[in-house]
């Protein structure tokens, strides 16, 4: 008997704390929207947190409850068509983007200035005031960025400078946060002309840390002013709408610090040597093509006004006779 009290208990506490939760479960659960596991499953799984939400199943539970259906980077276009078309709202087109990383200089042409030691890591070197490239605005090469990127976008050269594989870039801006010198910007994927520097120092000193690097001539920005800004000592490119790429910038920025994709690869423009050499006879012929184009317009217009002179009537001095006399009535 002394046996059977305590099970009685137990089983009648059970009973009643299953009648609780069956109760709770009817009258406390929460309605969850069927729009949300759509949602998930159109969505790309990168669990990246670009659009601000905890994953992806964080950002399906958001857009149900109103949450803009552009924020996924990596899906692009043709996720916010699904998207959209699922929420019942009218698609709205979004632009595209890939990481570039603002910097062109590895060891082959901005020197090194010390040996760093410490811990391989792009923030450490700088929290130590450190990094190893006479340009203090360069990329360090540590890689950082390589360590945040889960899809294998970020390579290197041989001389330690980091770029991105514009075709395995989801644009989760991973990267972007873990640049200790702010070097990496998200661009729109269909632009293929590119500012490569990040330096803020005087023309002559970015000069001698870095044989690429850009000396604020404004050479670009008198091609397209739209297109182009110079500001502190550094030009960038303007990817708003209503700017365009200006490959003729390419052609006028002597250190060679704008990069045309339609041109070279990443790649080639970084490693390759004789891209370099092919860029310098390129620039040399457009300049001389601008030089004959100002020389004919030049002399068209000199044509043109002989041409005007020699056509307008001869003026002819008027004779005695054809002048009143003064005082005459």
């Amino acid at each position: 008997m002394s046996m059977l009290v305590p099970i009685l208990v137990l089983s009648g506490l059970g009973a009643v704390l299953g009648v609780g939760l069956a109760v709770a479960a009817k009258y406390l659960s929460v309605t969850v929207d069927p729009r949300v596991e759509s949602l998930a499953d159109i969505l790309p799984g990168a669990n990246c947190g670009a659009c601000g939400y905890p994953g992806c199943s964080g950002y399906a539970t958001g857009l149900a409850y109103g949450a803009d259906v552009t924020l996924c980077s990596p899906g692009g276009n043709a996720t916010v068509q699904d998207i959209a078309r699922i929420m019942g709202v009218e698609a709205v087109a979004v632009v595209e983007k890939v990481a570039l990383i603002k910097c062109a200089g590895g060891r082959n042409v901005a020197p090194d200035r010390s040996l760093y030691m410490g811990p391989q890591s792009c923030r450490t070197a700088v929290l130590v005031g450190s990094g190893n490239k006479e340009c203090r605005w360069g990329c360090i090469g540590l890689g950082d960025c390589t360590d945040v990127c889960e899809d294998d976008a970020v390579a290197f050269t041989a001389d330690g400078l980091a770029y991105v594989l514009a075709d395995a870039c989801i644009a989760c801006a991973r990267c972007v946060k873990a640049c200790p010198r702010d070097l990496i910007e998200m661009v729109p994927k269909e632009r293929k002309v590119h500012v490569l520097c990040s330096s803020h120092d005087p023309g002559k000193n970015t000069k001698t840390a870095c044989q690429v690097g850009c000396i604020a001539c404004k050479l670009c920005s008198r091609k397209d002013a739209k297109s182009f800004v110079i500001e502190d000592n550094n030009a960038s490119v303007i990817y708003d709408e209503g700017s365009q790429d200006v490959p003729e910038a390419a052609m006028v920025c002597t250190p060679g610090t704008i990069w045309d994709a339609n041109v070279y690869t990443q790649q080639r423009w970084l490693t390759d040597p004789e891209a370099r050499v092919q860029l310098k006879e390129r620039q040399a012929q457009f300049k001389a093509a601008e030089r004959a184009e100002r020389e004919a317009k030049k002399k068209k217009a000199a044509d043109a006004k002989k041409a005007k002179e020699t056509a307008a009537p001869e003026k002819t001095d008027k004779t005695p006779d054809q002048e009143p006399e003064k005082g005459a009535e």
